[in-house]
């Protein structure tokens, strides 16, 4: 395969990852699925592509795990085998779920790892699904630039190792206080509008897809991220990373899209207001399965936290949202 342009967009859940991949995916030349490591978190017989189908129903999945089974035999909609863990290796599991620390943890992390037999094993045979998924979905598009919405920064340190593969990274930010209220009231303030197609699109009744937390512990989980993406971005090249804001990209999406085609290296393309008329298989975030194009910047967290909320978060995240620019 020749050398692919494979773009990573980092950031915190439910900053805009979903939003800007369902807008990149508009350009002919790029292609996306959005988030390409489902497995554990996604039933394939209700969960609900973006094009409104239940993932086994879709057509263009259907494409992908047929082509995909060609390649790797145990490939399914339910287990894609793009997670970063390997079996009966708890250790080396526990090693892998923690977040990118600075590069003397990162460096402990590594030797650990590379003690353990499963994970020497795994690594390789993970990498290639995960650049195979990405070459089935441009072979089956046209497209010649793959776009990953996964975000997490300690995914990222890995697949900076994929072969045959460009990787570049687009960071995108958002207001601590609006991404705080997501992990506060995700059916309310993170998912699709019609609450029908909330929770996957499998309805109000079926389990939450994420636990409540309060405004302190929300204000730490966001702050988590922010330290994790700021410590592998000091491993990248300055020319190999792209930031952008959440709220850049909704209140100018035309001039923050050319910006980012420029980076990736595609031709600048006529912003189609009408987004959703593309056709578009992504998983992620509920918005994907909203009917309107309409983008409009979610203030709501003005209006929704109190003060006792606010001040937690200002103690705990002041900091980050003042180095960012939001306070």
């Amino acid at each position: 395969m020749n050398k692919r342009t494979y773009v990573y967009i980092l950031g915190a859940s439910h900053s805009g990852s979903t939003l800007l991949a369902l807008l990149l995916n508009g350009h002919p030349d790029i292609a996306t699925v959005g988030e390409t490591d489902p497995d554990g978190r996604i039933d394939a017989q209700g969960y609900r592509c973006s094009c409104g189908e239940v993932l086994k129903a879709c057509p263009f999945w259907q494409e992908v795990a047929q082509r995909m089974r060609a390649r790797h035999s145990r490939f399914s909609l339910d287990h894609f085998g793009t997670s970063l863990r390997c079996r009966r290796a708890p250790l080396a599991n526990r090693m892998l779920r923690l977040e990118h620390r600075g590069s003397a943890a990162e460096a402990v992390r590594d030797a650990m790892l590379s003690l353990s037999p499963g994970w020497r094993r795994s690594k390789p045979d993970i990498l290639r699904t995960c650049r195979d998924l990405a070459e089935t979905v441009l072979e089956i598009t046209g497209a010649r630039v793959f776009v990953d919405s996964s975000k997490r920064a300690h995914r990222l340190k890995f697949l900076l190792d994929l072969p045959d593969a460009d990787v570049k990274v687009i960071r995108i930010v958002r207001d601590g206080r609006a991404v705080a209220l997501t992990y506060m009231d995700q059916d309310a303030f993170a998912d699709a509008a019609d609450p029908r197609r909330r929770r996957g699109g499998l309805g109000p009744d079926a389990p939450a897809t994420r636990t409540v937390l309060t405004a302190q512990q929300a204000a730490a989980e966001w702050m988590r991220y922010i330290r994790s993406e700021e410590h592998l971005l000091q491993r990248l090249a300055p020319d190999q990373w792209r930031q952008i804001r959440y709220e850049q990209l909704c209140d100018d999406p035309a001039a923050t899209l050319e910006g980012l085609f420029h980076f990736i290296g595609v031709a600048p393309n006529t912003y189609e207001p009408d987004f959703r008329r593309a056709a578009h298989h992504i998983i992620g975030n509920g918005m994907r399965l909203d009917a309107t194009s309409a983008i409009h910047c979610d203030q709501r967290w003005r209006q929704a936290l109190n003060a006792e909320d606010r001040r937690q978060l200002i103690l705990i995240a002041g900091k980050a949202l003042r180095q960012l620019g939001y306070a």
